[in-house]
């Protein structure tokens, strides 16, 4: 009876062991610390993306929090502790751009800009920033032909060089990731949620990328629309150096802060929802095969005594 009560005692300490190995995700939401339109303007209170139909060429710069996912004590980047599992990219329209957007069908997309090329743009400066390939910020090679420097970082589309600039459509495999959107007039708080790992980019790729972030080249993602018309979409409005309320499971005690003068609507500035497993809870195989053997011990005991 006692080593039958040992054996149970080792199978509950196991099971429980197994429990915590298999914990839930950890869910990390980067918000934006600093943004900008690309087109004849440093920091307007709204993001206008459009690159088809009439008002073309409307793109926007966005850096989002990287502090999150450090602040903590763990780095979130390092892919020898913590796996990326998925991440997105919401943006919300602007409430106050209801109407202008109307009912206007199209798609929203996003490349991850060059981290070591163009990591120093600021809004004050996007204007007259150099950047790095296309002109403007815009996605693609430089002066926009087939060959040349480009400002999408090569990660995000498997490492391969981008052969083209941006084309309307964007063509698949190109570093961009995008959703469809038909937007509804008279609702003012829709969102588009972007797959950025529909770009070409992996999940691990983008991990990499993140840890560029955190060692310092936080390029962002530069945001680019398709539709007839522009679109219009919420900018950062968190004042300058005021918490952005970055969450790593709905706690915002390690949000990072706001590098600019934001100036759109409250809560609608764009994030990114990032799934993260932490690598040491996966059960050590060792561990599951001492489970199995102390399971059968159990088992063969009781037929044995039956």
């Amino acid at each position: 009876m006692k080593l039958m009560r040992y054996l149970f005692v080792g199978i509950a300490s196991l099971t429980m062991f197994a429990s915590q190995a298999s914990a839930a995700p950890v869910v990390v939401v980067s918000k934006v610390i600093e943004d900008g339109w690309l087109f004849n303007s440093t920091n307007r209170d709204e993001l206008i993306l459009n690159n088809t139909g009439t008002n073309p060429g409307r793109w926007a710069a966005a850096r989002f929090d990287s502090a999150i996912l450090t602040g903590s004590g763990t780095d979130f980047s390092d892919s020898s502790l913590w796996t990326l599992d998925s991440a997105t990219l919401t943006l919300t329209e602007d409430a106050s751009r209801d109407g202008n957007n109307g009912t206007q069908s199209g798609r929203v997309g996003a490349y991850f800009y060059n981290t070591a090329e163009v990591s120093d743009w600021t809004t004050a400066g996007l204007a007259t920033y150099s950047w790095f390939g296309n002109s403007a910020g815009r996605p693609g090679n430089l002066g926009g032909g087939i060959s040349g420097n480009n400002n999408v970082d090569e990660r995000s589309n498997g490492a391969t060089d981008l052969t083209f600039g941006l084309s309307s459509p964007a063509v698949t495999g190109d570093g961009s990731s995008w959703v469809s959107h038909t937007f509804v007039d008279g609702t003012s708080d829709e969102t588009a949620t972007i797959d950025l790992t529909q770009g070409g980019a992996t999940a691990s790729d983008i991990q990499s990328i993140l840890a560029s972030w955190v060692a310092g080249e936080n390029a962002g993602l530069v945001l680019a629309g398709e539709f007839g018309n522009q679109s219009f979409w919420g900018a950062n409005d968190v004042a300058l150096g005021a918490s952005v309320g970055s969450t790593i499971d709905g706690v915002s005690a390690f949000s990072g802060n706001s590098v600019e003068a934001g100036n759109g609507e409250a809560g609608r500035g764009a994030y990114l929802t990032l799934s993260f497993t932490e690598i040491s809870a996966v059960p050590e195989p060792s561990s599951l095969a001492l489970l199995a053997l102390v399971s059968g011990a159990v088992v063969t005991r009781r037929r044995r005594k039956a």
